[in-house]
């Protein structure tokens, strides 16, 4: 069985300051892995929390080479 990483799974966390520009801060939350089929299953390692809407955003950013 074939099963590959593809994304990682991560919210914003807050925002900070660098060099006079705002920036988010991210906590990765799980990851995107497919399957030998090309099926993509997430795995959550931690349960984000809802924003003040009540919304839960989970960003996906695709795995670099040398992870």
């Amino acid at each position: 069985m074939s099963i590959t990483r593809k994304f990682n799974a991560v919210v914003v966390t807050g925002t900070y300051q660098k060099e006079e520009e705002t920036k988010n801060s991210y906590m990765n939350v799980g990851v995107v892995l497919e399957n030998e089929h090309g099926h993509l299953d997430l795995k959550l390692d931690a349960y984000p929390l809802p924003n003040k809407n009540g919304e839960v955003w989970i960003k996906l950013f695709p795995v670099k080479d040398s992870e």
